[in-house]
């Protein structure tokens, strides 16, 4: 494919264990996200996110074909 342009309120589809074994290139760039909380009926833990950019060879994004 081609970068083209910038997607708004996309959605990707997929199944979790098969995109991350699609995964065929990793950046050098990892970075932390900001903190966040993960909670449920009231009760928070502390949780954080990061990953460096990637590359997932097939993905449908959007209901297109990627």
């Amino acid at each position: 494919g081609q970068i083209t342009e910038p997607l708004r309120e996309g959605n990707l589809i997929g199944n979790g264990p098969q995109v991350l074994s699609d995964i065929d290139m990793l950046g050098t760039d990892f970075a932390m996200g900001g903190p966040g909380t993960c909670g449920k009926d009231g009760q928070g833990v502390p949780v954080g996110t990061g990953q460096p950019t990637l590359r997932v060879s097939s993905m449908t994004i959007g209901g297109t074909a990627a």
